[in-house]
């Protein structure tokens, strides 16, 4: 997993943190690297602003489509973005 990982992370250190719900918690490292883990019991549709994939998910009930992530309860998803 690491190494999956390791190839979509960007060179920069530094993380932004996303808006989000309480309860989810995102951020993005560089401009092609996000994570949204959700901490509740309930399930979330986030809008994203960019072009992404999933990368990792810990739920199979995590879905992107037409840049909206659903993210399940107590669930993390781990986005990379499209390179066209």
């Amino acid at each position: 997993m690491r190494k999956l990982l390791s190839r979509q992370l960007p060179a920069s250190n530094a993380i932004t943190w996303i808006t989000t719900p309480e309860g989810v918690l995102a951020f993005s490292r560089g401009d092609d690297f996000f994570l949204y883990a959700n901490t509740t019991d309930q399930s979330f549709e986030l809008k994203l602003e960019s072009d992404s994939q999933i990368i990792l998910a810990s739920s199979t009930q995590a879905h992107l489509e037409a840049k909206t992530l659903t993210l399940p309860a107590q669930s993390t998803v781990w986005l990379g973005k499209i390179t066209k």
